[in-house]
């Protein structure tokens, strides 16, 4: 008889798909059998046998039907060949069988019409028996995986002991898929969707760390650390006391790491929920964890206390619904959104792991990582309640992080759960997520040679000083048409007078949206001389994000020219050509060195792009540092390239270096800077 594939098995199924003959769906790891009246291994190997035979769910096969669509079936027993093995007379240790269990679980499993599971033995020593086992995904989860274990120990303890094997019925995971059948037609399956909808009406940006290149492979490492003792009992005590879950603790802490490393407010991360939802399925082996979506709005202002009791309410809602499949979530949203692909970049699970000690002997387990991942990062909280530990598992794809980079996302925090729990009270935006090693280590490296800079001085008070004794040198250079200091003094002058005219004062945003040419430079300094802080903007962004800038930086005026479409706004819009023109220059406004330079948005990959303000005397800081470090050539003038374009802040200093330190500033063309073969 076939079956279909409950959802919860397409997604792995699609995830192998798109992924096909790699490793992203193994569940691998040692089972570690020690007693102090010896273990046998033939037992260890009849125990498993007998163990796939009792569990059906374990015989599940999966073959295409005729449309090309995954079907599953059970297989009928037929007893395993299991390889033994013991190390002693093999001439190897337990750290080289560990590391072949690592190599081994990066090996894909076949898919169709064949077991999807690996097992192996291998004798230790006469009191020690490990064996190996990878199940695919599609038939087993983490719950799964402790069913195997504890079931295996208790038929080893039969076997061992002599007693009559146990018949008991075994609940087969085919119940589940023709439950989940009348699920989806049910009406819950309607509550459960119209609730998720709900949640997700309008589809916010992808919070990410990092930006990840589309080519970004799935190979994944895993950093591991364990929480030290003291603060694992202070986790304990902050849960107990004020009623919380320890995922809700550092669902918590992973949300609020985000909102102050990313900026944003409106968090989406991830998690998984067990999905099993009466005693019968607690008993199953097969795939039911689902993937659950958490949204979270983080208001800054709120105590973190009671940021983690809402969590705690979300938690309980989101487990009523979480039947409803993360796949067809995905599918309803792309209704309006349809290039979206994932809600969420960050996943944290907890999970609770205790293993067995029954008539002395003992069962241990070794999980190991497959090596791959889907997500770029997922947390995963383990509290072994056996040993009294609790260990946070990074796992990372090493195309987009770097190890030290996750190590630092540990340390921070961390950090954070420390200083929250220690002070739950505090507001978000006052919890720290920077040790004190940190700080410190971070105010060395920025410490460096002093700089010598006139704190007091303005941009425009320092290019006029260049113009005194530059007045004719070249200042800036674009296709063949030069502009002397003079000149250039004498055009930002009169941009500033026009500026001026239109209510610009100290601190008032002035967009520039231009195309590249030397026009540029002088509308810049116009700006800074009548006071207000430019906003570059590039002519060729979408309208919306040119409209979005400008209503975000508040710009009082926008600086533009003929050709060039300025999308509706507040800002009073001033033609380049007419302000040039403009009939009174204004070369004494004073300015303060604390007042804004620029606004320079962010490029907007992990959300909404945000505006960066510098204020004068940080550029000339820069500048200063730059002449101190790097331009420290004599009497000669040097011809510095543009290459940057004006909305990236790496422009800012390849403008202002040319200019304040009397230098010659060539602007590249954009199709010679994007052009690959010069």
């Amino acid at each position: 008889t076939f079956y279909p594939l409950t959802n919860a098995q397409k997604r792995i199924w699609y995830t192998e798909k798109f992924y096909p003959n790699t490793s992203i769906s193994n569940l691998a790891g040692f089972g570690k059998l020690i007693s102090d009246d010896g273990v046998q291994a033939h037992y260890v190997e009849k125990a498993i046998q007998e163990f796939v035979r009792r569990y059906e769910s374990m015989r599940i096969r999966l073959r295409l039907d005729d449309e090309g669509e995954p079907v599953q079936y059970v297989s009928e027993y037929r007893p395993l060949t299991i390889e033994h093995t013991d190390i002693r007379q093999a001439g190897c240790s337990a750290e080289e069988l560990s590391k072949w269990g690592r190599d081994e679980a990066s090996k894909p499993l076949a898919l169709y019409d064949q077991d999807l599971f690996r097992f192996s033995v291998y004798t230790i020593s006469e009191n020690e028996v490990w064996f190996y086992v990878n199940v695919h995904h599609v038939i087993s989860d983490g719950i799964s995986m402790t069913i195997l274990g504890n079931a295996i120990t208790d038929i080893y303890l039969e076997l061992s002991g002599g007693a009559s094997m146990e018949q008991t019925e075994i609940p087969s995971f085919i119940e589940h898929v023709l439950t989940e059948q009348e699920y989806v037609q049910s009406k819950r399956f309607k509550k459960d969707r119209d609730f998720w909808n709900g949640q997700f009406e309008t589809v916010p940006e992808l919070v990410s760390l990092k930006r990840s290149q589309a080519d970004a492979g799935l190979d994944a490492k895993r950093f591991s650390q364990e929480i030290p003792h003291d603060l694992y009992g202070r986790i304990h005590s902050f849960c107990e006391e004020h009623k919380v879950s320890v995922l809700s603790l550092f669902q918590s802490a992973l949300i609020t790491y985000l909102y102050k490393v990313t900026g944003r407010d409106d968090v989406v991360t991830g998690t998984f929920m067990g999905n099993r939802t009466n005693a019968k399925e607690k008993q199953m082996l097969g795939m039911f964890v689902s993937t659950v979506p958490v949204r979270t709005s983080v208001d800054g202002g709120q105590s973190f206390l009671e940021f983690v009791k809402g969590r705690m309410k979300d938690l309980m809602k989101i487990l009523r619904h979480q039947k409803y499949p993360y796949n067809l979530l995905v599918n309803d949203l792309r209704a309006s959104k349809s290039s979206l692909s994932r809600l969420f970049t960050v996943a944290l699970e907890y999970q609770v792991m205790q293993w067995q000690k029954k008539e002395n002997l003992s069962f241990l387990t070794d999980p190991i990582f497959s090596g791959s991942g889907t997500n770029d990062i997922s947390i995963h909280v383990k509290e072994r309640w056996d040993t009294g530990k609790l260990t946070i598992d990074f796992d990372y794809r090493s195309d987009i992080f770097k190890g030290e980079e996750i190590v630092s996302v540990s340390e921070r925090l961390i950090t954070l759960i420390e200083d929250a729990i220690s002070s739950p009270d505090r507001i978000i935006d006052e919890l720290t997520l920077l040790s004190e090693s940190e700080k410190e280590r971070l105010l060395t490296r920025a410490s460096g040679n002093p700089v010598n800079y006139r704190g007091e001085m303005t941009i425009p008070g320092l290019f006029e000083e260049k113009v005194k004794s530059l007045s004719d040198k070249p200042a800036v250079v674009y296709e063949g048409r030069t502009l002397s200091y003079r000149t250039l003094h004498e055009q930002s002058g009169r941009i500033a007078g026009r500026l001026l005219k239109a209510g610009i004062s100290a601190d008032s945003p002035v967009a520039v949206l231009l195309g590249r040419s030397e026009r540029v430079i002088a509308a810049i300094l116009g700006i800074l001389k009548a006071g207000g802080a430019y906003v570059p903007i590039d002519p060729d962004f979408p309208a919306d994000r040119i409209q979005y800038i400008l209503e975000d930086s508040g710009a009082k005026a926008v600086l533009t020219e003929d050709g060039i479409q300025a999308p509706a706004a507040d800002a009073e819009r001033i033609d380049f050509d007419e302000a040039v023109q403009f009939e009174t220059a204004a070369d004494g406004v004073s300015t303060q060195s604390d007042r804004l330079a620029y606004i320079i948005y962010t490029s907007g990959t992990t959300g909404r792009p945000k505006g960066v303000m510098i204020e004068h005397r940080q550029v000339h800081h820069l500048v200063q540092s730059l002449q101190q470090e790097i331009y420290q050539c004599g009497e000669q003038t040097l011809r510095m390239a543009l290459l940057a374009p004006f909305h990236f802040d790496a422009s800012v200093k390849q403008i202002f270096a040319s200019l304040l330190l009397g230098q010659t500033l060539y602007i590249v063309p954009k199709t010679t800077v994007t052009n690959g073969s010069i």
